[in-house]
């Protein structure tokens, strides 16, 4: 294990691979077969990982789901991590399931507790798997979420711009892949002040069709504290229309996107 070779592997495991991210850890288990063994046979280590970075898998339905695939949660980080990519619009090339599971968590940058996080079942039938995608999230449960944001009125929309995070995963339960869709890096694409709440929205482009997310937050106690409202997914064409055959179009993605680790 070159220098590594000169440690005691219960205190790599101890106190070395802990201290790594997950991207790290992919790149260190390729140095050698010592390293990749101590890395990849884990599961303490990558379930830590990957429920730190998304707390939602903490509910015991993911939870559960995660450790029928064949490498546990270090599979499930090595297709969820990566950005996917996807651009072959073949309806052909997806295998039929009965279930897709959306595992959602909205927070702000450096705030340990999420905003808003769940998880949502979506059946995959010839309803829905032919429809725009829409999916309507209302969570009461979030009352209970207030993080404190000391900002004036006027800061409000640049904070929110810099530091509200979304991650969208979804699972596929048949074939044991999960796909992220949004990724917590990625910023809100616009911001608008209303007189009660702030609509923020994200978005990404996959098989011609624009992927968004539309998040509504509100303020109490005065407007110092923040909580998250109505989450709302779609899918659409360029053109403006709704994205029909989105189901076919993401369970395609979910399984034969190409993975691609982003900065």
């Amino acid at each position: 294990m070159n220098n590594f070779s000169r440690l005691d592997p219960d205190i790599i495991q101890t106190y070395i691979l802990p201290r790594l991210d997950g991207a790290a850890l992919m790149a260190l288990s390729c140095v050698c077969s010592d390293l990749r063994h101590l890395i990849c046979n884990n599961e303490e280590l990558w379930r830590n990982i990957c429920t730190s970075m998304w707390p939602c898998l903490l509910h015991p339905t993911v939870s559960h789901i995660i450790t029928t695939f064949p490498g546990g949660y270090r599979s499930f980080f090595s297709d969820a991590f990566p950005s996917i990519h996807h651009y072959n619009q073949s309806h052909c090339l997806y295998r039929p399931i009965n279930k897709l599971i959306h595992a959602i968590d909205i927070s702000l940058h450096g705030e340990p507790k999420p905003l808003f996080t769940k998880i949502r079942v979506q059946p995959m039938n010839k309803f829905t798997i032919y429809s725009n995608g829409k999916i309507f999230l209302r969570d009461y449960s979030s009352l209970e979420t207030q993080i404190p944001v000391k900002k004036e009125r006027w800061d409000r929309t640049e904070y929110l711009h810099e530091n509200l995070r979304l991650s969208w995963v979804v699972i596929d339960t048949i074939q044991n892949r999960a796909a992220g869709l949004f990724h917590s890096s990625c910023k809100p694409l616009w911001v608008n002040q209303m007189l009660t709440k702030i609509e923020v929205g994200y978005s990404t482009m996959m098989l011609g069709q624009k992927w968004q997310v539309n998040v509504t937050c509100r303020w109490k106690g005065g407007g110092d504290r923040l909580y998250v409202r109505i989450v709302v997914f779609g899918i659409e064409h360029m053109t403006g229309e709704l994205g029909r055959q989105a189901g076919i179009n993401l369970v395609n993605a979910i399984q034969n996107g190409e993975r691609i680790i982003f900065d």
